[in-house]
């Protein structure tokens, strides 16, 4: 009977090991692959957009903070742009440890209430955002402002984040982030007329054919060294890397390879703004000119003007070097900036198209039409200076890239011996007067100012929408 029990308790255990052992074993269960971000939200207030191949992450950082030291760093530049309000809080976005793939990122931002009501008038809000600008002698680390978009109606200010934007260089865990702050600045920037664009990748602003506002003289000096120390290295514009053809970096200014200790002159009239020594631009000069437009010479070895000083178009501001602190050679480095009050793009343009050796033709064309060259104008948009003539010299002021719209022309003679000014007004390449023609022809007294309405149509025939000429090279006797 104990035998029996064995038998049959042996018996049991075989078939349960067969059973076991016959049983379809179950795979290891497979990882669930986490989905790539497609948006990213902040309440109600952010949300950024991921397009479908855009990024490889699976899990981003949207949030906002309060870091001293990216506001001031911020406020480095924030004068250059003529900045007044500034959102209380900056803006950070990072996507893990790999950059993005295109520049296809979009950003929208709900603007508060109280923010809002803070908005001066003639100005607009606009997105600043921290990146980095290189050329063969430098690195520079700081605020630019990118194109944007402000919809009154839902409140939103939107912008698309180009891959230049985002960079590991700042983080110790080597993760791709953008910084983000929101300011007003002069010009309105409404979604309803959306500001015109260079030729673009992304925010990468490529150098253009066309002055994009007010014509200047060379920083250097006369016109032929801005054409033999330029590099076509060195110019404004994106950096691409050759093999994947993607930007690297966006170059927002132009280098001038100049030994140190080579004088740099102010390219048109204005007042000292800023004179300082910044961490990336090293001693700089800033000037903004009477037409509301600005110049930045950076990495100066000199600086022989004062905050709050008047100067004339040619006169010494400094001399060349190499400050800052990644600054690889001697050389200037030279930014032009734009208004958005007046021009139909703002901050950084390229300057290569704007240095004039002095004769251009333009849309409007204001000249001494008399028998001597004895009589000087100014000319005012919208009661905001533009640019002069002067007695006895072949002098061309032009302004271009402005936003169109029924503007007012004033024509002032500065100068004019005989207190008869003698003046010709020419419309040219689509720009009408409202009252029909494109021909103005008369004399006002020394003083006396003379203002007509002006069309500026949404797309001109040529480059140039105002132009000042004196094309008598004889002078008074």
């Amino acid at each position: 009977m104990k035998n029996l029990y064995y038998y049959i308790l042996g018996i049991v255990f075989i078939l349960t090991v067969f059973t076991i052992a016959c049983k379809k074993t179950p795979k290891d269960k497979e990882p669930v692959s986490k989905e790539i971000v497609k948006e990213a939200h902040l309440g109600d207030t952010i949300k950024v957009n991921f397009p479908k191949g855009s990024i490889l992450a699976t899990e981003v950082s949207l949030k906002t903070v309060n870091d001293k030291a990216i506001l001031d760093l911020f406020n480095e530049t924030a004068t250059f742009y003529k900045i007044d309000k500034v959102l209380p809080y900056q803006i950070t976005l990072n996507i893990a440890k790999d950059a993005p793939l295109n520049d296809s990122i979009s950003i929208a931002i709900k603007l508060p209430t109280k923010f809002k009501a803070l908005l001066p008038a003639k100005y607009g809000f606009q997105i600043f955002a921290q990146a980095i600008q290189e050329s063969s002698f430098e690195i520079i680390d700081s605020f630019y402002q990118i194109p944007s978009n402000y919809n009154p109606i839902t409140s939103e200010l939107t912008a698309t984040l180009s891959r230049e934007l985002f960079t590991n260089q700042r983080s110790t865990a080597k993760t791709y982030e953008a910084i983000l702050i929101i300011g007003t600045t002069p010009g309105e920037n409404l979604i309803s007329s959306p500001p015109t664009k260079s030729k673009s990748i992304g925010n990468s602003v490529a150098a253009t054919s066309g002055c994009n506002a007010s014509q200047i003289a060379c920083p250097l000096g006369s016109f032929d060294k801005c054409t033999t120390f330029l590099s076509p290295d060195d110019l404004f514009g994106p950096r691409y890397d050759p093999l994947h053809r993607t930007v690297l970096k966006n170059h927002r200014g132009v280098d001038y390879r100049v030994a140190t200790g080579t004088p740099i002159y102010a390219v048109s009239d204005g007042t000292i703004e800023i004179v300082k020594t910044s961490t990336s631009y090293g001693k700089i000069i800033f000037v903004r000119h009477k037409d509301n437009t600005a110049t930045l010479y950076a990495h100066l070895s000199e600086q022989n003007v004062t905050n709050g000083q008047s100067i004339k178009k040619g006169q010494l501001l400094g001399k060349t070097g190499a400050t800052g602190s990644r600054v690889t050679g001697p050389h200037l480095h030279f930014e032009y900036y734009a208004e958005g009050e007046k021009y139909a793009q703002s901050g950084q343009i390229d300057p290569t198209p704007c240095v004039s050796s002095g004769n251009i033709d333009g849309n409007i064309t204001i000249r001494d039409n008399g028998n001597l060259a004895d009589d000087a104008f100014e000319i005012y948009l919208d009661n905001s200076f533009l640019g002069a003539t002067e007695i006895g010299q072949s002098n061309s002021v032009a302004a271009s890239n402005l936003k169109p719209g029924t503007k007012s022309l004033t024509l002032k003679c500065t100068v004019a011996p005989d207190n008869v000014g003698t003046y010709e007004v020419i419309l040219n390449n689509g720009l009408t007067f409202s009252s029909g023609g494109v021909l103005k022809e008369g004399t006002i007294a020394q003083g006396q100012s003379v203002t007509w309405q002006i069309i500026i149509p949404q797309k001109l025939n040529g480059t140039n929408n105002i132009l000042l000429r004196k094309t008598n090279a004889v002078k008074e006797k």
